[in-house]
């Protein structure tokens, strides 16, 4: 979809290069095609979206396009004050997208999901107060039809908060898994809590692969990071000398994007032990 003035405009239609867009240029091949040229649909709105509310809908030919031609459908939502929100997207029919954009459509949000029966994109942001559009599209693949088309089922809520979790006792090893029923902080994560009543040295090992695990002070600031690095053997480490306080652990993936989810780990914290100054 394209916005032109007025005037006198040439249209080519060509074939993928062999090999990519690469110089010099080399055709893929020769064959018969079809081209249609017609005035782009509306992209007002298809409805007025509230937080809390499941919507269904339907995407086909008469949509709104994206700029490289799929459909989309633009749904509004108003908001009186700064709110975390979370999208989330399911279709049978399509490999589902979200697309969280302001007035001047520049993006808060944004998700595909993963091709499935039913595949599913979520999308989690802090939006300031005002107007914004929640776009639901598809994503193009070697599977799937063109155009994208088929119904859906949106939901938009309050994301829920990334409070501490689950008390840690050291020694104690805890497993869980990462989904997307967790909080969001980039990407989705569990929460622990850890109290300190004096100072301590701790050790902290978190078993996952591509894991990440962040501490965070009282004031929620970072102070510490371990992460799965190369040769990704499936652990990361912090070692940190803590003052008395309560501090917060997050467990989480590297990727931003829901493709590898769930995730299984293992979390241990040790408190360390010098018998010898």
């Amino acid at each position: 979809m394209q916005t032109l003035p007025a005037g006198s405009y040439r249209i080519l239609a060509l074939s993928e290069p062999s090999g990519g867009f690469t110089t010099p240029w080399v055709p893929a091949g020769t064959g018969s095609y079809r081209l249609r040229v017609r005035e782009a649909p509306s992209c007002s709105p298809v409805g007025a979206l509230q937080l809390g509310q499941t919507v269904t809908g339907a995407l086909d030919d008469d949509d709104c396009l994206l700029a490289f031609g799929v459909s989309r459908d633009n749904w509004s939502l108003s908001l009186a004050s700064w709110q975390r929100v979370r999208v989330d997207l399911k279709s049978s029919d399509f490999d589902p997208g979200i697309l969280v954009q302001d007035q001047q459509e520049r993006n808060g949000a944004w998700s595909f999901g993963v091709e499935g029966p039913l595949s599913q994109a979520r999308a989690e942001a802090g939006l300031s107060a005002g107007e914004w559009t929640i776009a639901v599209t598809g994503r193009l693949n070697n599977s799937t039809k063109f155009p994208v088309d088929g119904t859906y089922e949106l939901a938009v809520e309050v994301a829920p908060p990334c409070s501490p979790g689950t008390d840690l006792v050291f020694g104690v090893t805890v497993t869980g898994d990462i989904s997307l029923s967790d909080c969001y902080v980039g990407t989705w994560a569990d929460s622990f809590e850890i109290s300190i009543t004096e100072e301590t040295a701790i050790t902290v090992h978190l078993q996952m692969a591509r894991g990440l695990v962040i501490l965070r002070d009282e004031n929620r600031t970072e102070i510490a990071m371990g992460l799965d690095g190369f040769p990704y053997d499936g652990n990361a480490w912090i070692t940190k000398s803590l003052s008395p306080g309560s501090y917060t652990l997050l467990v989480k993936g590297r990727n931003r994007g829901p493709m590898d989810l769930p995730s299984h780990y293992q979390l241990t914290v040790c408190e360390i032990v010098c018998d010898d100054p």
